[in-house]
């Protein structure tokens, strides 16, 4: 899932693992409707990224129409751009989230790839070798852009800082 939110300062783009996403809301679904709906609606958007995210998005929608909830700036902007594409000719299925994206690779292959290349970096750079070099010398092996490796490897290192302080305070993600 694909999460961004913005502000007049700044803006955050999120991707997590659809697994890691899908077991949470499985086993949440309520929290995270509720941090969801914390964010300012006109600000933060969601977009699911495979089959399952957008099955959820359905999901998510029907449960709150059920319980006769309101529904959510964040929710009620995903079926406002995917209504706007299915009028401008767009497959039903595509325009929901409904698909998977052609040619994309498994998300569990690119997670387990990242995650190689976070480990890799990670071994030279405590080699001494400095991060532009250790993306250069790694670009052959996974066949990516030097910048890509770099930036692979900074949005992990990221990523576990905050959730080791997130955990440290007690946050339940």
């Amino acid at each position: 899932m694909y999460l961004f939110y913005k502000t007049d300062e700044a803006q955050v783009q999120i991707e997590t693992k659809e697994k890691n996403f899908l077991e949470n809301v499985e086993r949440d679904f309520f929290k995270i409707i509720k941090l969801f709906n914390s964010f300012d609606g006109r600000n933060f958007k969601v977009y699911p990224q495979t089959k399952k995210e957008g099955e959820w998005m359905l999901h998510a929608y029907c449960e709150l129409m059920k319980l006769n909830e309101p529904i959510p700036a964040w929710l009620s902007h995903y079926f406002h751009v995917s209504f706007s594409h299915i009028l401008e000719g767009a497959p039903v299925s595509k325009s929901l989230g409904l698909v998977n994206a052609p040619h994309r690779p498994a998300e569990s292959y690119v997670a387990e790839r990242n995650e190689n290349i976070y480990l890799d970096v990670l071994e030279l750079m405590q080699k001494g070798m400095p991060l532009l070099d250790a993306a250069f010398e790694l670009a052959d092996k996974y066949e990516l852009h030097e910048s890509n490796i770099q930036k692979i490897y900074s949005a992990i290192k990221k990523n576990k800082i905050e959730s080791d302080l997130m955990s440290e305070e007690g946050i339940p993600f």
